[in-house]
């Protein structure tokens, strides 16, 4: 079994290339998620730009009535950092016992951990639309009428100034575009 080691190191090297490619390939992970693997030599480092380099007041007549702004960088946050490790008893035995191949088991673990950090993204999204407060207006609950969401739809895009995404589960969603009686 001095072998074991060499299987376990190739499992991983393999893991960290496939798993991330899964995300880089996937158009959500692509579009909404600032992913970083540390093993493969990203920093843990997410700058936030500043959206107070220029602010308008009104002028009251000469230069003394102005409010000065301090302009504050580029903020740099890192993140907490989890280590998640996989179960393969059964599988690994099957493996050694000839079984299956490794190819089969590097893509069952691999599924699995996609698997896993999906949920983890999908609570966090869940979490993020359940903080944002209803007086806000842009929170809505209930049973939702077309006109509603479009005047929704409208708000959000008037504030972001970008377009609008929605997300939702597949049945939601299709709701959408069917009309109504």
């Amino acid at each position: 079994m001095d072998a074991l080691p060499k299987v376990f190191a190739i499992i991983e090297e393999v893991l960290d290339v496939t798993i991330n490619d899964a995300w880089k390939n996937d158009p959500f992970y692509r579009d909404l998620v600032d992913s970083r693997n540390l093993a493969l030599g990203d920093k843990n480092d997410f700058v936030i730009e500043p959206d107070n380099w220029v602010t308008v007041n009104e002028f009251s007549g000469n230069h003394w009535n102005t409010n000065r702004e301090k302009i504050i960088g580029k903020k740099k946050i890192s993140l907490d950092t989890k280590w998640f490790y996989a179960h393969v008893y059964d599988d690994f035995e099957r493996f050694i016992t000839g079984a299956i191949n490794i190819e089969a088991l590097i893509t069952k673990i691999g599924e699995k951990f996609v698997q896993h950090v999906d949920t983890m993204v999908s609570v966090a999204f869940n979490d993020a639309a359940t903080n944002i407060p209803v007086a806000s207006g842009f929170s809505f609950a209930g049973a939702l009428a077309m006109a509603d969401m479009r005047e929704l739809i409208l708000r959000v895009k008037t504030a972001a100034r970008k377009p609008v995404r929605i997300m939702g589960s597949e049945m939601a969603v299709a709701q959408l575009n069917e009309p109504k009686n």
